[in-house]
C-alpha cells in the first residue's frame, strides 16, 4: 500500500502541479499536490454526474471520477456486518466497506 506525501510547508508557493514523471525528469521528487492531481482520482467531466457508472469509461478508456471512486471502496460482504444473517444492532457503525461515499449515493439515486 503506497501513501501520500507528508504535505509542507511551501506547497501554497511553489506553482501548479506538475506530473510526477516530469518532475523527476527535472531532478526533483514530486510532492503532494503533484500526485493528488495526477494520480489519486481524474478530474471530474459534466457527463459522470449523468452518464457516469463504476464500469465507465472515458472515451481513451481511461476511467471516469464514478469509475475510479467505486474502485477506492471493496465491495461489502456479509462478514463485514458481524454474524451473517444477522442485523447490526443499535448504534452499530459499519466498517468503511459497508459504507458507500455520499456522493456515490446520491449519483445512484437520481
Amino acid at each position: 500500500m503506497a501513501l501520500l506525501k507528508t504535505p509542507t510547508s511551501n506547497l501554497g508557493q511553489i506553482g501548479g502541479s506538475q506530473h510526477p514523471d516530469k518532475r523527476r525528469s527535472g531532478g526533483h521528487g514530486p510532492n503532494l499536490s503533484d500526485e493528488v492531481e495526477h494520480l489519486l482520482l481524474p478530474t471530474p467531466k459534466a457527463s459522470d454526474g449523468t452518464h457516469g457508472g463504476p464500469n465507465s469509461r472515458g472515451s481513451k478508456g481511461d476511467l471516469t471520477l464514478p469509475s475510479a471512486a467505486a474502485q477506492l471502496l471493496p465491495t461489502p460482504r456479509a462478514s463485514d456486518t458481524g454474524t451473517p444473517g444477522r442485523r447490526a444492532g443499535q448504534g452499530f457503525r459499519p466498517p468503511l466497506s459497508a459504507v458507500l461515499l455520499p456522493l456515490w449515493d446520491r449519483v445512484l439515486e437520481e
